[in-house]
């Protein structure tokens, strides 16, 4: 009778902790992972590149200074232009922005930078910590007053890489990923731009470090909107080299990129681009569907709403949390063939849950460039979902 007593009691306590957590959860889906100001326009149409244009104004010997008194190098200072992005394939874009602020001749220069419109699950805490939604960099140039730059594509790479260096005055680990960006800069084959994005004295860059890159800690490098992480002082120089290298001969959607600025002056630069998209889009559109819970796994249908078979589709399942923040679980995998109209069915592996754990998760699933994100409950082997 005590034996059946207690019992009882673990079940009806069991019974008023998942009730109490899933009454004070919205019933919901949360679609992304953090607040995001601005998001790619997406579109239906085959033939429309939908990405996002960032202009930056950098100085490359930096009014501020870093924690050991040096000034930085190629220091953010302001976005000419910070906006969207559409181009219709083979029909160039091309636009003059005017910019004025408190800089010289001889020391500014003018980074643009294209941004792929699909999201993709990047960790600001590498290899798999404080996740955020990346937007890949499909093209880059850079230009000094009355020069013109371009993003060079050839048999060797895909595009002119793109870095923002997370920094801040205070870090006193910050120089010394500094000096190795700079070094690299002079040193390395093939041609890659950045830029410091100075956290505490520069609102716009403390905006896109904390906002929309989700930085963790100091220093950190985002290479090509977050294709490639680094965090940490005292960088393994080879081991960044390699990082770089690795995105300039990465995939991305072929566009060609000039750019031109003009020293009107008095702190006046003309900022002139052209833009043409290379390549056509196929949108893939896929949809996650009720993500179900269980023991030891997390699973979910999805369906290829396009009209189009797709092949080759990476897919992740994220589940993080629990007591302690104790729960961090991927699973990555690869639908070889997609059929149109057809489902497919995802799920963990059943081995990621073998530790028990207690408490609320957060489960994370992509799909190609579709993103879900909802939360659950660890109890145990078990996996309840707040669908």
């Amino acid at each position: 009778m005590k034996n059946w007593t207690k019992n009882l009691f673990s079940l009806l306590t069991i019974f008023i902790l998942m009730s109490l957590f899933f009454n004070t959860i919205p019933s919901e889906k949360i679609r992304n992972t953090q607040e995001i100001n601005e998001k790619p326009i997406k579109t239906n149409d085959n033939l429309i590149y939908n990405g996002y244009l960032r202009i930056y104004i950098v100085e490359p010997t930096s009014r501020w200074n870093m924690h050991d008194s040096r000034p930085y190098h190629n220091g953010f200072l302001d976005f000419a232009y910070d906006d969207t992005l559409s181009l219709e394939y083979m029909k160039p874009i091309e636009n003059s922005i005017t910019w004025k602020g408190d800089v010289s001749e001889d020391n500014v220069f003018v980074i643009a930078a294209i941004f792929n419109p699909h999201a993709n699950i990047a960790y600001a805490y590498p290899p798999s910590s404080k996740p955020f939604e990346a937007y890949y960099v499909d093209a880059s140039a850079k230009a000094y007053p009355n020069q013109i730059g371009y993003n060079t594509r050839n048999n060797d790479i895909t595009h002119t890489v793109f870095l923002e260096e997370g920094t801040a005055n205070w870090c006193k680990n910050c120089p010394s990923m500094a000096d190795a960006l700079y070094n690299i800069s002079k040193e390395i084959e093939f041609p890659f731009y950045y830029t410091a994005m100075i956290e505490d004295l520069n609102e716009k860059a403390n905006n896109r470090l904390r906002n929309q890159l989700n930085i963790y800690g100091f220093p950190t490098l985002y290479i090509d909107g977050g294709k490639k992480v680094m965090m940490g002082g005292n960088p393994n120089v080879s081991y960044l080299k390699s990082l770089i290298e690795e995105s300039s001969k990465s995939d991305v959607h072929d566009i060609d990129l000039e750019l031109s600025v003009e020293w009107i002056g008095d702190g006046e630069l003309k900022i002139n681009y052209n833009i043409t998209s290379l390549e056509e889009i196929k949108e893939q559109t896929f949809e996650i569907k009720k993500i179900r819970g269980g023991k030891k796994k997390v699973r979910t249908l999805v369906e290829n709403l396009g009209e189009i078979d797709q092949s080759n589709v990476d897919w992740k399942i994220i589940v993080k949390g629990g007591t302690l923040e104790k729960i961090n679980h991927t699973t990555k995998g690869n639908i070889k063939d997609f059929p149109a109209g057809s489902n497919k069915l995802i799920k963990t592996r059943s081995r990621l849950f073998q530790i028990h754990g207690f408490g609320r998760i957060e489960i994370i699933i992509q799909v190609g460039s579709t993103v879900e994100t909802t939360t659950g409950f660890v109890f145990g082997k078990y996996i309840f979902i707040n669908n």
